[in-house]
C-alpha cells in the first residue's frame, strides 16, 4: 500500500523511482500496489494516470466522482497500463493462498460454518423459550379483557341501579 504522503514534489503512488524501480526492478515484488484511501482532499495530487504509469495498481476511491477517466483520457497507452495493472491483480489472487489446492478437477461446495450453526441452535432455542411466553401472555390479556367486561358490566347495572 503506497502512502499518501510525498517523496519531493511527487506523492508515492505516482512516483516512478519508487514503485517501478526500487519496489519491483531492484527488491523483485510481483504483487499488487493499492493506494489508501483516495478522498476529495487527496485526489489533487494523487493522479490515476501518473499512479499508472508508476506502478499503482488499485485505487481505494471514496466516491465515484473520483477518478472517472472519460473519452479522450482513455488512450492506448492508458488501456495498456490498465491491462498491465489488471495482468499483476489476477496473478497475485491466483498465486494466493486462496488458490492452494485448486485444480482441474476442483469442485466447490459450500460448508456451512460452525458459528453459524451455533447461531441458528441460539436462535432456536430462543425462540422455543418465548413460545410458553408468549401463551403467558395472551392468557393473561385474554384475563384482563375478561376482568374489564365484568367492571364495565358492573359499572352498567351500577348506573340503572341508579336511576
Amino acid at each position: 500500500m503506497v502512502g499518501m504522503n510525498r517523496i519531493g514534489p511527487r506523492w508515492c503512488g505516482g512516483h516512478s523511482g519508487l514503485l517501478s524501480g526500487v519496489l519491483r526492478a531492484e527488491w523483485g515484488f510481483n504483487g499488487i500496489v493499492m493506494t489508501d484511501r483516495i478522498t476529495y482532499q487527496t485526489a489533487d495530487y494523487a493522479d490515476i494516470l501518473e499512479g499508472l504509469e508508476a506502478g499503482t495498481d488499485l485505487w481505494r476511491n471514496t466516491s465515484d466522482r473520483i477518478y472517472k477517466l472519460r473519452g479522450g483520457q482513455l488512450t492506448y497507452g492508458v488501456r495498456a497500463r490498465f491491462r498491465t495493472a489488471a495482468g499483476r491483480i489476477l496473478q497475485t489472487v491466483s498465486r494466493s493462498n486462496a488458490m492452494n489446492g485448486i485444480g482441474t478437477e476442483t469442485t466447490m461446495q459450500y460448508k456451512m460454518p460452525a458459528w453459524k450453526i451455533l447461531r441458528a441452535v441460539i436462535v432456536g432455542i430462543a425462540v422455543i423459550i418465548s413460545l410458553p411466553c408468549l401463551w403467558y401472555a395472551l392468557c393473561q390479556s385474554k384475563r384482563a379483557i375478561r376482568a374489564f367486561k365484568k367492571l364495565s358490566d358492573a359499572k352498567k347495572r351500577y348506573q340503572r341501579g341508579k336511576k
